[in-house]
């Protein structure tokens, strides 16, 4: 899988397909927030499962689930302070982007 699509899945579900609910309550619900990151590592993975048909796919999904919650927690803590630090929106896109571009890495060293 091309990791240009990686990017484009993470876009389109991180900010259009979450949903207004999700983008509500993920900030305030750690099991919304769970939801959210499992289903975004599975938008964001699947693809890479039906291409690769192989074991590195689970790590991939592993490890986006978990960054993607624990990035995500911090950001919206750390935004729930002031309710005026949005600029950290573009830290937490890009430590979103090391996380899709170190996977894509590894896992086709890997293969």
């Amino acid at each position: 899988m091309n990791l240009y699509w990686m990017i484009l899945l993470h876009l389109l579900y991180d900010f259009h397909w979450q949903g207004q609910f999700i983008g509500e309550y993920k900030g305030k619900y750690p099991f919304i927030m769970f939801i959210h990151s499992l289903t975004y590592g599975m938008i964001v993975g699947l693809p890479y499962i039906i291409v690769k048909q192989d074991v590195w796919s689970v790590f991939l999904i592993a490890v986006l689930v978990v960054s993607h919650y624990f990035i995500d927690t911090l950001k919206n803590k750390w935004i729930g302070v002031t309710g005026e630090d949005m600029w950290l929106v573009y830290i937490d896109q890009f430590l979103h982007l090391v996380v899709l571009v170190s996977v894509y890495l590894v896992i086709n060293g890997m293969s």
